[in-house]
């Protein structure tokens, strides 16, 4: 991207930006809205009953992460590498969360309960 950039006129960096801050996002994939409003829930308030925490507590209220903490932002993914790398954390083929966090997480996940996020996150 920088050598694009480069290739910008000082004098329409500025009209660049804001065709570019004017764009919504759009999920890369057709949403199933059920599945929206499920991945909603479980972002924002967790699973009590199967111990899920909320996703927000970490990865925050809009999924812009937290650097500092170093938690990824996960809004506006696409739900087909969401729904994988939920996966992996589950089976163990990704282990790269400090104190296993997301592995432990992950494997309380149902499926639907993984597709439902990712449906959740591409509209963020």
């Amino acid at each position: 991207m920088s050598g694009m950039a480069m290739a910008v006129p000082d004098d329409k960096v500025d009209e660049v930006a804001a065709f570019f801050a004017e764009q919504q996002v759009q999920p890369a994939a057709p949403v199933k809205p059920e599945l929206v409003e499920q991945g909603e829930k479980l972002y924002v308030a967790g699973n009590p009953a199967s111990g899920i925490t909320a996703c927000a507590a970490c990865h925050g209220p809009n999924g812009n992460g937290n650097p500092a903490a170093k938690f990824p932002a996960l809004g506006a993914q696409h739900a087909a590498y969401t729904i994988k790398q939920l996966q992996m954390f589950r089976d163990g083929s990704r282990a790269n969360d400090p104190n296993q966090m997301m592995r432990d997480i992950a494997t309380r996940l149902t499926e639907q309960e993984i597709e439902a996020l990712a449906m959740y996150l591409s509209t963020l």
